[in-house]
């Protein structure tokens, strides 16, 4: 057994190196890591770019990545980002609980603002979806609503399972159709041509999907796409929390109405009898 002299004037001594210091924020900042890091801490992350997404949640990551790498001279990687300012987003909503718990509040103003029934909401056929509908139904808020197909869903899924284009088309046009008559000629057609692919069409409510049997619901909307009309109002926020997307909504849509009435109002003054665009 070996005795080692443990007194001061013959203690070894260590350079103080960088990846030995407990402060491991400092080694990497001294250090200037250029690249995605596995060590740093999401949370410090967060820090960084809290003020930036408070000002604006709709922050694009690029953005924030830039942000991140003046400040440590270090480039995250995406996903590390994202989930940063995912961090962000439940800090500033006091957890997700939290703004799910709020949104029963914002759903309420819909009883108030369209208290009428016969509510119409147009979609795909998704699993998800056809539960979520279910389920909501049986609620006191949702037992007014219609769910009706996008036209352009349902087209598609009958040509992923048939591989025939002109049998899309004229589904398309059974969709469009607003006479009855013409709806079942063509869908005799069907029978004749592709028996199967008639009887794939005879599965789904024809109120679900036509224009001929949907009383009036859609006023003409006959796919999703009206969604794109409004896309300038939800821009950059699908990402948020959901509670914050319906502030978002009701705020931007609160704030086109004096912007418009000045075009509006200037239109008027200038002879205009009819408005330049309708949409």
């Amino acid at each position: 057994m070996h005795n080692v002299d443990l007194f001061k004037d013959n203690a070894l001594e260590f350079l103080d190196l960088l990846h030995r210091r407990l402060d491991h924020t400092s080694s990497l900042l001294d250090s200037g890591v250029s690249q995605d890091h596995p060590n740093m801490d999401l949370d410090m992350l967060a820090s960084l770019i809290l003020l930036t997404v408070k000002a604006d949640p709709r922050t694009s990551m690029p953005v924030l990545i830039t942000n991140i790498r003046s400040q440590l001279k270090y480039t995250p990687s995406y996903r590390k980002a994202w989930i940063a300012k995912q961090k962000v987003l439940e800090k500033m909503h006091s957890r997700w609980d939290s703004s799910y718990n709020e949104l029963w509040q914002w759903c309420q103003v819909k009883e108030a603002c369209l208290p009428q029934p016969d509510i119409c909401i147009i979609s795909d056929r998704g699993t998800g979806i056809l539960a979520r509908d279910t389920i909501e139904r049986q609620g006191s808020l949702w037992h007014r609503t219609h769910h009706w197909y996008c036209l352009k869903h349902i087209a598609s899924n009958y040509y992923r399972q048939y591989q025939s284009t002109n049998e899309r088309r004229q589904v398309t046009n059974m969709g469009y159709g607003i006479s009855k008559d013409r709806f079942h000629e063509i869908l005799a057609v069907f029978h004749s041509i592709n028996d199967e692919g008639a009887n794939y069409l005879y599965n789904i409510h024809f109120e679900q999907w036509t224009q001929a049997y949907d009383g009036g619901l859609r006023y003409g909307h006959i796919t999703s796409n009206l969604a794109e009309c409004i896309n300038s109002i939800l821009n950059r926020t699908c990402h948020l929390p959901i509670t914050l997307v319906v502030r978002e909504t009701y705020f931007r849509s609160v704030a086109l109405f004096p912007k418009r009435a000045a075009s509006y109002e200037g239109q008027m003054q200038g002879g205009h009898v009819w408005c330049r665009k309708i949409l």
